[in-house]
């Protein structure tokens, strides 16, 4: 809950400086693109990758190789990925997405200025995949706390004078201490080799043919709040923030529950899933998901009851006006009702990563982000 609550303290930060606006929307949106890119392909090391590292984790030195393997084989292609949206960026926010011309220009620039976090934090996550597949959770959930302090003192001693941008430049020098700090500790851990077996890319093959549905899948989870933020832009300035605000709130008990749970059941499912039974592995999985499904349940009552007080509270001095603060909530409020359902959508698909039913995961994504932009077409601008 501290790594991952803590960057609630961001959207705090801005609303208390700059409220909602045309420079909020601007930076939300970037830091939408941002994290949706960094989420696909941190999903490759930290999800996909920890069934395979199961396998090895007897060999620590094995596991280290393979790992290496897939970074080597797979940073090159986020790399040019990145780079080619950063080129087509400025065409594409012009083409009907409703902006004002100074929105997309500043939305380009603060991408292009979190492109060098983005990559640090990829290769860190290559570092997390062994940490969890090694049972080492505690560095994964705190170490986005060290991006967060940094980007707040960045935001604190630059909002003057670099306004915006100081958010940017924070979020890249915090990426950079979070790589130095798990490069730290795996190299403690392990006896660290920056060499290559000859014949490992030759398994890395088969891990990515397994991965390449998960990859889709997760392209299509992550397109979905920028499909809403696409869909909030034509709808007045600062709605695009509202929405932003809101919906990083309910970042938190996501990753909570992703985090503390998620996570781990993920680690111990794949020991089971190599150890156990069918039949006994998928009982305890049932037993496991009954138990969080009841758990988010009860959270969505609490976050309910409490909403109103709550944002009130933490907004009470921002530059938020009454009208926007009580949209805020209410906006909040319908979202939370997707959580525990939507928790139970995380861990079938870390199910299916185990069994390698990938597929199937990949179809339910497309199919859900269709729904999705079919819903926002008809019913945002009137709901």
């Amino acid at each position: 809950m501290l790594g991952r609550a803590g960057g609630l303290l961001i959207p705090f930060a801005i609303s208390l400086v700059f409220g909602a606006g045309q420079l909020t929307d601007a930076f939300f949106f970037s830091f939408a693109l941002i994290s949706s890119f960094l989420n696909i392909f941190a999903h490759i090391f930290e999800a996909s990758l920890v069934p395979f590292l199961v396998e090895r984790k007897q060999s620590s030195e094995r596991a280290v190789s393979f790992t290496l393997s897939v970074l080597a084989a797979g940073l090159p292609v986020c790399f040019f990925i990145s780079l080619g949206l950063a080129f087509a960026l400025p065409p594409l926010l012009n083409l009907r997405s409703g902006m004002l011309p100074e929105t997309s220009a500043l939305i380009s620039r603060l991408f292009l200025e979190m492109l060098p976090g983005l990559f640090i934090a990829i290769l860190i996550s290559a570092y997390q995949g062994f940490f969890y597949a090694v049972k080492t959770f505690w560095f994964p959930s705190i170490s986005t706390l060290i991006r967060t302090v940094t980007m707040l003192l960045f935001f604190l001693l630059g909002r003057h004078s670099l306004g915006i941008h100081s958010l940017a430049l924070g979020l890249v020098a915090g990426e950079l201490l979070r790589w130095l700090a798990a490069h730290i500790l795996l190299t403690r851990s392990v006896k660290l080799k920056f060499e290559i077996p000859s014949g490992e890319f030759q398994k890395v093959k088969g891990f990515f043919h397994q991965a390449f549905f998960q990859v889709l899948a997760i392209i299509a989870i992550n397109i979905m709040p920028l499909v809403d933020q696409w869909a909030a832009a034509p709808l007045g300035a600062g709605k695009l923030s509202l929405f932003s605000y809101a919906d990083r709130l309910l970042q938190v008990p996501y990753l909570l529950f992703f985090y503390g749970f998620t996570q781990v059941f993920f680690s111990f499912w794949s020991d089971s899933r190599i150890d156990e039974e069918p039949a006994r592995f998928f009982e305890k999985v049932r037993k496991d998901m009954r138990i969080v499904f009841a758990g988010a349940i009860v959270l969505v009552l609490i976050i309910q009851a409490v909403a109103d007080p709550m944002f009130r509270i933490i907004f009470q001095r921002s530059n938020l006006t009454e009208a926007q603060l009580h949209q805020l909530i209410d906006i909040f409020r319908w979202l939370a009702l997707g959580f525990p359902v939507g928790i139970l959508r995380i861990l079938y698909g870390r199910i299916l990563i185990i069994i390698k039913k990938s597929s199937i995961y990949f179809y339910q994504a497309w199919l859900e982000l269709a729904v999705k932009i079919v819903l926002n077409f008809f019913f945002a601008a009137w709901f």
